[in-house]
């Protein structure tokens, strides 16, 4: 399963089983379907690297305003968070796999009607852009909605000790992602002279086959019986209420990611757009200088994993936002191929130890009855970060300020997470250290 258009690599850590020793017979179910679940990354993989990493490429070429491809990250990670929110009175009634079954395969549906949009614009329909972003929002919201169903069905698969089996999952599908990535790359650069349209309309049919493929094998998956203990729910205005409390320290955490996510959506959306638009680089440069950055997180995820274990969730976390604020700064300082190529590597590293420190301090911090929950309801806020980054972002790229209008954007969001995060972090404790303080209760809400 991927997330859409997030500000960190993602790294999955399900809860333990709540299932008890597993018989030989269930135990034999279990590996099988991980077996299933790391064939069902790949195939998904394979959605995510022609898809989703092309999704803005796609936009320019359909020649999208500026204002719009900020739309097109802004509403779909606005309204699609909330779809989570649904999720686990969904799962109560239906079950995990009936939702994720279909749920991926409409998914993968919607790769079709985007490719339908290559031919629209070709045939002259001045309204593709906004199709576009109807279409990406859907297949957004699709996608948040099946994420709870599908941590909490891999938490029942993955036992707690199983870390070497995440790291091959990640590896492998990672790898898948990348290559693919690049082959769309040079494919769209190959054939941008003869029918640019069509190129994009390919690799958006390839992506449809490969999610339509992980809806398959997801049937193939063992579903344990899912428990869900009584009085485990509250609803998101709960959280909200509870976030105001000084001794709340996940909702200090919580509204934090929120800020800097906030922050680093002024520039991120539009880095695609400085490179194929202001840059002017070819295809093949601007997939291989987004893809260093995915390259260096498989290479460090691993090292910051080991330092989390050894240092803490917040120190990670001061080392990853220095690095994240300082990216877009750097974005600024030259267009060199080469430059920019060391500048995204070190981003992969900042990412990938901002996505460790965030996940691990979740887990760290939310009881397992309500991380579904406390996930979903973060990642609403989170949400509404992205949007409001990437709409201020888009309204300052209207704004002649005597720079490039992408220059100031760069520098400007880069010192706004700076400032946010040296505010806001210090004020949040390491979570073991704040269940010592609490007795040992380990609380959220």
């Amino acid at each position: 399963m991927t997330n859409t258009a997030a500000d960190v690599t993602h790294v999955i850590i399900t809860e333990p089983p709540t299932l008890g020793s597993a018989s030989h017979g269930e135990e034999i179910k279990l590996e099988r379907t991980r077996d299933y679940s790391i064939a069902e990354g790949m195939a998904s993989n394979v959605a995510t690297g022609l898809g989703e990493s092309y999704i803005t490429a796609f936009a320019v070429a359909i020649n999208s305003s500026n204002t719009l491809i900020s739309l097109l990250t802004a509403i779909p990670n606005l309204i699609a968070p909330i779809a989570q929110a649904l999720t686990p009175k969904a799962m109560e009634k239906y079950g995990r796999k009936r939702l994720i079954v279909p749920g991926v395969f409409a998914q993968a549906c919607m790769w079709l009607l985007i490719a339908s949009v290559a031919f629209l614009f070709t045939n002259g329909f001045q309204y593709s852009p906004y199709l576009l972003l109807f279409f990406y929002t859907v297949y957004a919201i699709l996608g948040n909605f099946i994420a709870p169903a599908w941590t909490s069905l891999m938490g029942d698969l993955v036992p707690k000790n199983k870390g070497e089996y995440w790291a091959k999952r990640s590896t492998i599908c990672g790898l898948v992602g990348l290559v693919v990535t690049l082959l769309a790359g040079i494919s769209l650069d190959a054939f941008k002279n003869v029918n640019l349209m069509l190129s994009f309309a390919a690799i958006f049919a390839i992506s449809f086959i490969g999610r339509t493929v992980s809806s398959y094998l997801f049937t193939k998956h063992y579903e344990p019986e899912l428990k869900l203990p009584k009085g485990y729910y509250f609803s998101f205005t709960d959280f909200v209420k509870r976030m105001q409390r000084k001794d709340n320290n996940f909702g200090k955490y919580s509204l934090f990611i929120a800020m800097a996510i906030f922050a680093g959506y002024m520039a991120w959306p539009f880095i695609p757009v400085y490179m194929l638009k202001e840059l002017k680089f070819d295809y093949t440069t601007f997939t291989i200088i987004t893809i260093t950055e995915a390259v260096a997180s498989l290479i460090t995820l691993s090292i910051w994993g080991r330092y989390v274990d050894k240092h803490g969730n917040i120190r990670a976390l001061w080392y990853s936002c220095l690095g994240l604020a300082l990216t877009p700064v750097l974005w600024a300082v030259s267009s060199n191929v080469v430059y920019l190529i060391v500048v995204q590597f070190f981003r992969g590293i900042s990412s990938a130890g901002f996505a460790i420190a965030t996940t691990n301090y979740l887990f760290d911090s939310v009881t397992p009855q309500r991380r579904s929950l406390c996930s979903a309801y973060s990642a609403i806020l989170q949400g509404a970060g992205i949007f409001f980054g990437s709409i201020l972002g888009g309204i300052l790229l209207l704004f002649d300020f005597g720079i490039s209008p992408f220059i100031f954007v760069f520098l400007a969001a880069g010192s706004i997470r700076l400032i946010i995060s040296a505010i806001m972090l210090p004020q949040i404790k390491e979570a073991n250290k704040c269940m010592i303080a609490n007795g040992g209760a380990n609380n959220p809400s």
